[in-house]
């Protein structure tokens, strides 16, 4: 059943202590659920919740963005001033596009539906 279809309209009530709802509560603002009820359904669902922290991965992904945009900019340079051979402006090309695979072997293992 597809999520966009269903309309939820009947509610499921539950007791608990205090100190059971503040567990929730603080297992519900770690999940990054941006409702509880979301949070629910996913662990009633599903059994669990998977939240990545992408910032290391992002700031490897700036990272090899720049040192392209550096290899770009010596290639260029190189080319106008004709102080480099056809075979290191290659080898270049082939470390960069060697570069992007592997950003993009990286993103699709984070990302495989994307």
């Amino acid at each position: 059943m597809s999520e966009e279809n269903r309309t939820r309209c009947k509610k499921i009530t539950v007791r608990l202590t205090d100190d059971e709802r503040e567990v929730i509560y603080d297992r519900y603002k770690q999940s990054g659920e941006r409702t509880i009820s979301n949070f629910f359904y996913k662990m009633i669902l599903k059994g669990y919740i998977v939240k990545l922290d992408l910032s290391e991965i992002l700031e490897i992904t700036s990272s090899i963005n720049k040192v392209g945009t550096n290899i770009n900019q010596i290639v260029k340079n190189a080319n106008m001033v004709a102080h480099i051979s056809d075979n290191k402006v290659d080898e270049l090309i082939r470390l960069l596009k060697e570069i992007n695979e592997k950003q993009d072997r990286i993103v699709s293992a984070i990302y495989p539906n994307d």
